[in-house]
């Protein structure tokens, strides 16, 4: 050990003091503080001492330093010190041992009685799982209904949500029995769907499939395509084991079937028919009252003689004076008119054997829930969204010509309605703007093209869709709607096949109509309305006149999404196309 500093000599902070040699090198002891050297109590030395031996006594102040210059520096040796307090280190290892022992006594004893206390819970649990156990085993495979009926494991199927729009569904047809294996992916029935569509509901059946193994133990509807279930309605049960099937044989499908609670559009109609019911069925009587009163004529009644006049359905205006307070008309007098009115009609009835029989009988037709839904449906897009129309008048005889051109040694026909719904894509491609969709807060443009075709089937109108049409060959047009026409009016169209669509196309021209406003088909903005091919006669440039075969197409717009000036450019494209179908080619 090496001085560097001695006897009254300051030293400031990181200022080497000394340098210490241990046993891998040398190194050099740095004060960490400010103050005097006031003793240095080893002398340098290469001998090893122990660490934390003193070796050195610092001051703060230099005149402190004096006071330590005749200090014996074995005074502060670990000698010392060591038998000062070997008497107080005895009894402190006394006092530690024995806490010790005490704290190893305590944990000891709580940890019997925690012990302890473990044990009986655990005896507990296991004598009341065994009883638990034995009862289960005593009925293996029983299930107890709400109703009393004690019946195997089951599961319960309900009306499945085949499509992210259904909301109703009908059990068109059962492909399997009672007894009959399940496997995963295994059909179980044909469902007819109730899909709530942009602006109406279609019907399409979707076979339903098994995700389970097991077997098919009770049918609790029979098929009825007319009878509506709620989504999630128990239409049949299925069981894991075959054993359990002839439990349900015979067993009352009621036990199972809790109708679900019916949906928003059922009870909102439900709603307008009882308010359309609670209308006066005459309205006779209050047109001749607000006649008399239009006319100045003031009629003096009781409230309650007018209140029997409009049960009793009386006009108050043909009652000339009253009984009542100058000529007030009262209550009675409005029973007796009312029974001479019936003595009247009495009087004037002919008898019925000179009465012609003529037939007056009538047939209520109850409405279809797809009816019911299209009804509606149609009425809040007319009333919702602001319909203006764009008509124009197209010359067909290019289109004809070329028509016949392709059908001619051809087996698949290409119809007019091809043309039309590649002109429709093709004018959307220049005119991009009419393919848009209103969605509330937001209007969606879309950058493909699907043209959705208006087909009329016996349970309603559907409307399958063209996807990408303006891609697409016109023989690759004709197959497609062809196909999906078919499937439609055999409702056999799948979900995706009829949701959706950019913009409709209604075509009534088969029919012999010559024109006709359609309504939008919301979200969309635009549907257009295709009449007849006429004939008419127009002047040829030259001097004289020619026939020339004319379409008249009008376009139904909604006006929050599609200017009346955007929607006559479509149209202008949409002309162009059909004058010259050579332009489709391109």
């Amino acid at each position: 050990m090496e001085l560097f500093e001695k006897g009254k000599y300051t030293f400031q902070k990181n200022k080497k003091k000394k340098r210490i040699q241990t046993d891998k090198s040398v190194v050099a002891w740095t004060s960490t503080d400010e103050g005097y050297l006031a003793k240095q109590l080893s002398p340098a030395n290469p001998e090893k001492l122990p660490v934390g031996t003193p070796i050195a006594i610092i001051v703060r102040d230099a005149s402190s330093v004096a006071a330590f210059k005749d200090v014996d520096p074995k005074s502060f040796s670990p000698s010392s010190s060591k038998a000062s307090s070997s008497s107080s280190s005895q009894v402190g290892l006394f006092l530690y041992f024995c806490l010790l022992g005490l704290s190893n006594t305590l944990f000891f004893v709580c940890d019997c009685f925690l012990t302890a206390f473990l044990s009986l819970r655990i005896c507990c649990i296991f004598f009341v799982s065994r009883k638990r156990n034995c009862q289960k085993i005593s009925q293996p495979h029983l299930v107890t209904l709400p109703h009393h009926e004690i019946v195997p494991p089951h599961q319960i199927q309900g009306m499945p949500a085949l499509s992210p729009t259904a909301i109703d569904g009908a059990i068109a047809e059962w492909l399997l029995k009672e007894g009959d294996q399940l496997q995963e992916g295994t059909e179980i029935a044909l469902v007819s769907l109730l899909l709530l569509l942009f602006i109406k509901t279609d019907k399409s059946e979707v076979a339903w499939a098994s995700i389970d193994e097991g077997y098919l133990a009770k049918r609790l509807y029979e098929a009825n395509p007319d009878k509506r279930h709620s989504v999630g309605t128990p239409i049949a049960i299925t069981v894991t084991d075959q054993s359990y099937v002839n439990a349900f044989k015979d067993l009352d499908p009621q036990l199972f079937a809790v109708e679900s609670a019916p949906s928003a559009d059922s009870e909102k109609a439900t709603k307008e028919e009882k308010k359309q019911e609670k209308q006066p069925t005459s309205t006779a009587t209050a047109s001749r009252e607000a006649a008399s009163q239009a006319s100045g004529d003031r009629i003096f009644a009781s409230p309650f003689a007018r209140k029997r006049a409009k049960e009793l359905n009386v006009s108050l205006s043909d009652m000339a004076k009253g009984s009542g307070l100058r000529n007030r008309i009262t209550a009675a007098d409005v029973e007796k008119a009312s029974s001479g009115v019936k003595k009247k009609t009495t009087a004037r009835t002919p008898s019925s054997a000179t009465t012609a029989i003529r037939d007056r009988s009538h047939v209520d037709i109850p409405l279809s829930e797809i009816r019911k839904i299209i009804a509606r449906r149609l009425s809040e897009s007319m009333s919702t969204s602001p319909h203006y129309y764009v008509t124009v008048e197209c010359e067909m005889d290019n289109l004809l010509a070329m028509r016949k051109e392709i059908n001619e040694g051809e087996e698949a026909k290409v119809s007019v309605n091809d043309f039309i719904i590649k002109a429709a894509a093709h004018a959307i491609r220049d005119v991009p703007d009419v393919n848009v969709s209103w969605l509330g807060d937001k209007i969606r443009k879309y950058n493909y093209v699907d043209i959705s075709v208006a087909v009329a089937t016996p349970s309603g109108l559907i409307t399958p869709i063209v996807t990408d049409a303006d891609k697409r060959a016109l023989g690759d047009i004709s197959s497609t709607v062809k196909g999906l026409a078919a499937r439609a009016k055999d409702n056999k169209l799948l979900p995706h096949e009829f949701q959706g669509g950019t913009l409709t196309i209604s075509n009534l021209g088969m029919y012999g109509v010559k024109q006709f406003t359609a309504i939008i088909n919301p979200p969309q903005s635009c549907i257009i309305a295709i009449g007849g091919t006429n004939s008419v006669v127009k002047p040829d440039g030259k001097g004289g006149f020619k026939n020339v075969s004319t379409m008249l197409c009008t376009i139904s717009s909604d006006h929050r999404t599609v200017d009346g000036a955007l929607a006559a450019q479509y149209m202008q494209a949409f002309k162009k196309y059909i004058e010259n179908p050579s332009k489709l080619m391109l």
